[in-house]
């Protein structure tokens, strides 16, 4: 509803009976009466002050600080202002706020478009900060990280670390299928009672360990969590990363006393399979469960997604240092990839506390 000042009702109600009204009254049939009127906000509507006294504006509800700066649009002055002797520009108009959460659909862009000043934009589509000192972000942030909080940019960011440490991890792991398929097939003794063991076979220890090992570390963590001991998620994925540099470095020592094809023991094998799936369980659980807890609650897909790039781009290295053996030996190979594993295991324990901090109450 809209209700004119003391001032503009006087200029525009006529006195009954006069030249003046009844000029008003032939030009606007219906909007004038002798109880009052009220100029139409929009063509075609008349309203009567008396029948339909004015409303309170709605309160907009206040403005986040990451949602644009309020868009204030001014309305062109009824018609028939000029009529009443007074100039349009200084018939009242209305001043109608919007925003985008406060229109919806395409009304939101049209309608606030008109109030922005193009010399204020930025690259970015939206108007300088306000008094409220919110602003758009550019919109490659919007689509990669949409709008987050303060809090969710620092979860996003532990995200991003959990991911590193988690391609660093695959590109040990993956190995199984590549240069430890080599180490079983060429330096590996395979011969049991007289019956050739194919290479592919010593691979089956981890799915057998999994299928072990996972009520021994729940129990674990159960037992450690009643006593206040649990280790956080960043200490976890740290002590996935020492457990498979322990593995690597057993396989290279292993592969250091080979004298000759076919002279190192499988149990090698059995005795680094063991400890990389120890760090499997530490680090792939964990993390599953970490990134849906972090992630922001309209990027855990996208979070979830990057979790399983971190597996991909672990298999590419993994074949990249696999491809090593050519020009390398086993033992020198294995042992590199220890110590660089190794050494991000040391770098995720020194940053764990921090880690943990960032992360707030997420357990």
């Amino acid at each position: 509803m809209v209700e004119l000042d003391r001032d503009a009702q006087a200029q525009v109600r006529p006195e009954p009976g006069t030249e003046r009204g009844r000029d008003l009254d032939a030009e606007f049939p219906g909007v004038l009466n002798t109880d009052g009127f009220v100029p139409e906000p929009f063509p075609g509507l008349a309203v009567s002050a008396q029948e339909h006294p004015p409303v309170a504006p709605q309160q907009l509800p206040p403005l986040d600080a990451q949602v644009c700066p309020r868009q204030v649009v001014p309305v062109p002055p009824p018609p028939f202002a000029a009529q009443a002797g007074r100039e349009p520009g200084q018939a009242p108009g209305l001043r109608i706020p919007l925003t985008p959460a406060a229109v919806p659909g395409d009304l939101a862009g049209s309608a606030a478009g008109r109030g922005r000043d193009p010399h204020r934009q930025h690259a970015g589509g939206c108007d300088e900060p306000g008094p409220h000192g919110g602003q758009c972000p550019h919109p490659e942030v919007v689509l990669v990280l949409g709008r987050p909080g303060r809090e969710n940019k620092r979860r996003i960011l532990v995200v991003v670390w959990l991911f590193v440490l988690s391609a660093i991890f695959w590109s040990g792991f993956e190995q199984a299928g590549s240069s430890m398929n080599l180490f079983a097939e060429k330096l590996t003794n395979r011969n049991v009672l007289g019956w050739q063991m194919p290479t592919s076979w010593p691979q089956n220890v981890n799915p057998i360990f999994i299928i072990i090992l996972p009520p021994v570390f729940g129990y674990l963590w159960t037992w450690l969590a009643q006593r206040n001991k649990n280790p956080s998620i960043p200490m976890e994925f740290a002590l996935g990363l020492l457990g498979l540099s322990a593995g690597f470095f057993v396989l290279a020592w292993g592969a250091a006393g080979a004298t000759k094809e076919g002279s190192v023991a499988i149990t090698w094998l059995v005795v680094t399979y063991f400890l990389h799936t120890v760090g499997e369980l530490c680090l792939s659980p964990v993390g599953l469960s970490s990134i849906t807890k972090l992630a922001p609650r309209d990027r855990i897909s996208q979070m979830m997604g990057l979790w399983f790039v971190a597996t991909a781009l672990g298999n590419l290295f993994a074949g990249l240092t696999a491809g090593t053996l050519e020009n390398q030996s086993a033992g020198d190979v294995f042992n590199s990839v220890a110590v660089y594993i190794g050494a991000a295991g040391l770098v995720a324990v020194a940053g764990a506390p921090f880690v943990k901090r960032v992360m707030g109450k997420i357990e």
